[in-house]
């Protein structure tokens, strides 16, 4: 390629543009030939190392160029080491480059290339059969991509984002697959039962999903479900009482969510979050008898626990914006939980507590305490401080008002944090 090519800012025609290296011709002088029309073919792409550079040839502004040809020289880039390939927001693209013949590839990845229909057609090209070196995939706003994803054994965790058609096409050849994100859909497949690697499944911002099909018992595998942003989806299926693996269940904003599975023995960690319509109906003391963390999260209308009590495994709970819950906390029944290391607490913004806490209310087991967001809260009480003797941490947040610890002895106090003053 010429070395003063950019000085022909009149050139109307050029049907080939070699990217050199080590110092030869870049991709950006194209910014200085702004009249080409016609077809170019850009030749030796894998010679093109900084992104900036080729973001300078602005050829997204060519409307005159009528055909484009992008190649790169598969050789070169299966001997490069990085072996990285990224596609995005080619609104014009309907098909994808060869990169099958990438054999070396590692890192792939596929971003917005169909996400305005106006403006792009479906992108409808296979994927490559098979890349052994691939170890990470993201596929983003491809809602139109209809393909299987590649063999690729060394993938555990692809990014995949509104294109659950091409999960569902491919469940077979997902061998590896170990964390999949779903998002943005009406229904969940009943194939993806089928993924018995899977550890890690996040179904998220789905406001038409009403339903979770009955595939968790086939997950074999499955060791954490998180379920955000779903509003009208009323229950988790009652068959996640057969799976015998999950460990950790994440539930938030799903606003017309009414109760869960009755039996989940193995769970370990339960997090509630802004659930309103939630009822705490299964007896947690005998139904989820290996739970060991409990947050229940912005659930202003959750006004107590079940009938039985907690469960008495349990070594961390979190009670955060809960303020109908926080009014019956003598009702919690902390004083049996002889495993309770952690607590935290976390008022509303109406809190009238003045005094905490109360005789009997706190296990002597504790040795880490936070009290956060009672704006009213004025002093500690030292009848219901005075038996925690295995207390290492007291952290206390936004107390503004507290002015008053025990004259008998303050608790280990890691950190306070207010702009009320502090009497010792």
């Amino acid at each position: 390629m010429p070395a003063g090519i950019k000085k022909l800012k009149d050139l109307r025609r050029l049907t080939t543009f070699i990217v050199g290296k080590h110092g030869g011709v870049r991709i950006g002088e194209l910014r200085d030939l702004p009249h080409l029309r016609g077809a170019l073919s850009i030749l030796n792409l894998q010679n093109v190392v900084n992104a900036m550079d080729a973001l300078e040839a602005n050829l997204k502004e060519r409307e005159d160029l009528d055909d484009m040809v992008f190649m790169w020289d598969p050789n070169a880039i299966n001997s490069d080491p990085k072996n990285q390939t990224r596609l995005e927001d080619c609104k014009s693209c309907s098909s994808l480059p060869p990169l099958g013949q990438l054999q070396s590839l590692k890192d792939l990845q596929i971003v917005k290339m169909d996400e305005v229909r106006s403006y792009c057609p479906k992108l409808k090209e296979d994927l490559p059969k098979h890349l052994p070196q691939l170890t990470y995939l993201q596929i983003s706003g491809c809602g139109q991509l209809v393909c299987c994803l590649p063999m690729a054994p060394s993938i555990c965790k692809p990014e995949l984002e509104d294109c659950l058609d091409v999960v569902v096409r491919s469940t077979g050849s997902l061998i590896s697959l170990t964390s999949l994100y779903v998002s943005n859909v009406n229904k969940i497949p009943v194939e993806l039962g089928q993924l018995h690697s899977l550890v890690e499944l996040y179904v998220s911002l789905c406001p038409k999903l009403k339903e979770m099909p009955p595939i968790l018992q086939n997950l074999t595998s499955l060791k954490v479900l998180h379920v955000v942003g779903c509003p009208v989806l009323e229950s988790l299926p009652e068959e996640m009482q057969n799976n015998t693996t999950l460990q950790r269940l994440f539930v938030r904003k799903c606003d017309s969510l009414r109760s869960l599975p009755r039996c989940i023995n193995i769970l370990g960690s339960l997090s509630i979050h802004s659930c309103n319509k939630l009822e705490l109906s299964l007896v947690m003391h005998t139904l989820l008898k290996s739970l060991q963390y409990l947050g229940v999260v912005d659930c202003l209308e959750i006004d107590s626990f079940p009938e039985g009590g907690l469960p008495t495994n349990l070594s961390s709970l979190e009670i955060h914006n809960c303020k109908k819950l926080v009014a019956y906390r003598m009702d919690w029944g902390l004083r049996t939980l002889p495993f309770l290391i952690k607590l935290s607490i976390r008022g509303h913004e109406e809190e009238r507590l003045e005094s905490f806490p109360k005789e009997w209310f706190l296990p002597s087991s504790l040795i880490s305490l936070t009290i956060e967001g009672f704006p009213n809260l004025k002093s500690l009480d030292y009848k219901g401080l005075q038996h925690l003797t295995s207390l290492e941490t007291t952290e206390i947040w936004n107390c503004r008002k507290l002015k008053f610890f025990p004259k008998q002895g303050c608790p280990p106090l890691s950190h306070i944090f207010g702009s009320g003053s502090v009497l010792l």
